[in-house]
C-alpha cells in the first residue's frame, strides 16, 4: 500500500489531552494537515473539541470520544470495561477505514492502542512531547512501541536506560508553520502599551504556569532597574493573579504587560527586541524556535531540550536554570549592544529555516511511516509484546532489596 499509483495509507492519530489548543495540539494540527494526501489518510481520535473541530474545518475525519487513562500519578481507579470500550472503539475504526499504522500523540492514548496495534497487527508510533516519569513510561505501555518518537533527544534518552534498543528510538523536532506569521516590526502594540519606540522589549511567550517561569523574568526585570527595559507577557493561566502581584511588588508594575492568549503571536514577537523563555522545564522549546524566526536573540534557560534550538552566544544566550541574576546579566548584555542582537537573530532565522520547519518534521514522518509499513507487510507481522525493560525494571529492584537486605546472625 501507499506511494504512487496506489491507495494512500490511512493512519490513526490519537490525542488525548485538554480542552485548548497549545503545544501538542498545535504539532498535530500541523503535522496530520501538511501530510502528502496522495500517500497518507490521516484519520482522528480524540477527545477534546477545539483540536477535533479544527481538524474537522481542514477536511480529516474525526472521532471523539471521552477518554480515562489509568495506573498513573492522579489517574482514577481501573474500570476494565471503560478501557476494553476504548480498545473496542480503536478496533472498530481500524477496519472501518482500514488503517495502516496507528500514532499516539503523546503518552496516555498508547495505553489503549497498544492492545489494538497487537490485535490487528499493525505498528505503532508513539510521538512524545515532554519528559515521562518512570512509572508513567510504563503505565502507559510505551515501551511496546515499534517505533517512540521524541521532539529531542532528552525525552528518548529516558528509554535508553529502560533498557529499550536504539534503533527503535527517533528524534524529530517540531517545526514551524512559517506561512502562519506575519513579520515585519509592529509600531501598534507598542503604541497601545505605552511603550517608546526607543525602549528594549522583551517577549515571552507561553502559558502562566509554574513550569514556564514567568516569575524568574518578572524578578530578573526588577533586579536590572532599567527604566527603558518593557516585559511583554503574550499568555493566560491561572499564574496570572500571582504575577502581576508579583510585578506591583517588585515596582515594575508600569513595565510587565500581560497580553492574555493571543492566538496570533506574530504582533508579540515583531514588537520585540529580544525573546526570552524562562522555563525551568522544557522537552524541546518551540517558543524559541518561532521567536527565532522572527530573528530575534533568545534568552533562555539552558535545558536539553533547549539546547537543541538555541546555539548558545551564535543564536542566543543560556543561562543556569532558576538563576535570576544570570537571566538579567544576559538580558542587559543583548540590550546593550544592538549589533549582536543583529547578529544572533539572523542566525537563528536561518537555522530555524534549515532545521525547524514544518516540511522537515513532516517529511521524516512521512519517511518513518513509510517504512514501518512496509517493514511490517514484508515480515507479516506488526506490534509484538518487549519484555526487556520489564525484565531490567525488576531486575535492578531484585537486586536492590538484596543489597539493602540485613545478613542473618
Amino acid at each position: 500500500m501507499g506511494g504512487s499509483g496506489r491507495e494512500p495509507l490511512s493512519i490513526l492519530f490519537t490525542h488525548y489531552g485538554e480542552p485548548w489548543i497549545r503545544g501538542s495540539e498545535q504539532v498535530l494540527i500541523d503535522l496530520t494537515t501538511n501530510l502528502d494526501r496522495d500517500r497518507f489518510n490521516p484519520v482522528v481520535w480524540c477527545n477534546q473539541a477545539p483540536v477535533g473541530e479544527a481538524l474537522e474545518k481542514a477536511g480529516l475525519t474525526v472521532y471523539r470520544q471521552d477518554f480515562t487513562s489509568f495506573f498513573n500519578y492522579g489517574s482514577p481507579r481501573f474500570n476494565a470495561s471503560r478501557y476494553l470500550s476504548f480498545v473496542a472503539e480503536g478496533l472498530r475504526i481500524v477496519k472501518k477505514h482500514r488503517i495502516a499504522l496507528l500514532h499516539s500523540n503523546g503518552a496516555a492514548p498508547h495505553q489503549w492502542l497498544m492492545p489494538v496495534a497487537l490485535r490487528a497487527r499493525l505498528p505503532l508510533v508513539a510521538h512524545l512531547h515532554t519528559n515521562y516519569l518512570r512509572r508513567e513510561r510504563f503505565a502507559s505501555l510505551l515501551h511496546q512501541a515499534t517505533a517512540i518518537v521524541g521532539v529531542s533527544q532528552s525525552v528518548v534518552g529516558e528509554f535508553l536506560t529502560d533498557g529499550v534498543p536504539q534503533n527503535r528510538l527517533k528524534v524529530i523536532h517540531n517545526g514551524i508553520v512559517q506561512e502562519r506569521f506575519r513579520l515585519g516590526r509592529c509600531a501598534e502594540l507598542r503604541k497601545t502599551l505605552g511603550i517608546a519606540d526607543d525602549a528594549i522589549v522583551v517577549a515571552s511567550v507561553g502559558s502562566l504556569i509554574e513550569r514556564k517561569g514567568m516569575d524568574l523574568l518578572v524578578r530578573s526585570l526588577a533586579r536590572l532597574g532599567d527604566p527603558n527595559m518593557h516585559l511583554v507577557i503574550a499568555g493566560e493561566g491561572p499564574q496570572r493573579p500571582a504575577l502581576q502581584c508579583l510585578a506591583a511588588d517588585s515596582g515594575v508594575q508600569s513595565r510587565v504587560h500581560f497580553l492574555g492568549y493571543c492566538a496570533d503571536i506574530s504582533p508579540v514577537y515583531a514588537t520585540a527586541d529580544i525573546a526570552a523563555l524562562a522555563s525551568r522545564s522544557e522537552a524541546f522549546g518551540l517558543a524559541a524556535a518561532e521567536a527565532s524566526y522572527f530573528s530575534l536573540p533568545v534568552v533562555a534557560h539552558n535545558l536539553p531540550g533547549v539546547s537543541e534550538v538555541i546555539e548558545n552566544g551564535r543564536t542566543g544566550l543560556l543561562v543556569p536554570v532558576e538563576n535570576v541574576e544570570a537571566l538579567a546579566k544576559a538580558l542587559q548584555q543583548l540590550a546593550a549592544n544592538p549589533e549582536k542582537r543583529e547578529q544572533m537573530g539572523a542566525a537563528g532565522k536561518d537555522r530555524v529555516q534549515q532545521r525547524f520547519s514544518v516540511q522537515r518534521m513532516v517529511s521524516s514522518f512521512e519517511a518513518l511511516y513509510q517504512g514501518l509499513v512496509d517493514q511490517t507487510e514484508a515480515a507479516n507481522a506488526g506490534a509484538r509484546l518487549v519484555m526487556r525493560p520489564y525484565f531490567q525494571l525488576f531486575g535492578n529492584r531484585y537486586r536492590k532489596n538484596l543489597e539493602g537486605a540485613v545478613p542473618l546472625a
